[in-house]
């Protein structure tokens, strides 16, 4: 009984270790070590590299909330050449066929 204490307690330690110290998923380590054993899973984590820390992103400022978008009146319209409805009415005629 006090081998499985054991053996949980090592592997949430090795979990934690591995999130707080190596930036590594500390899930993942954890169940690493719950399968294989702690002291397997603290030399791995040991073993391995420290991941950078992940930028922390805040709002930039192309990030407006929606409540604080300004309503538009109208629509903006797309801006067509000047013989592109004479162009359309032609085709819809059938003058070009």
């Amino acid at each position: 009984m006090e081998l499985l204490l054991f053996w949980i307690f090592g592997a949430i330690a090795v979990g934690m270790f591995a999130s707080n110290y190596r930036n590594r998923s500390g899930f993942g380590f954890f169940l690493l070590s719950l399968l294989l054993s702690p002291l397997l899973g603290i030399l791995f984590a040991v073993a391995t590299s420290k991941l950078p820390e992940p930028q922390k992103k805040g709002k930039g400022p192309m990030i407006v909330e929606a409540w604080q978008r300004p309503i538009r009146s109208k629509p903006k319209c797309l801006a067509l050449p000047p013989n592109a409805l004479a162009s359309v009415n032609m085709a819809c005629n059938g003058s070009w066929l």
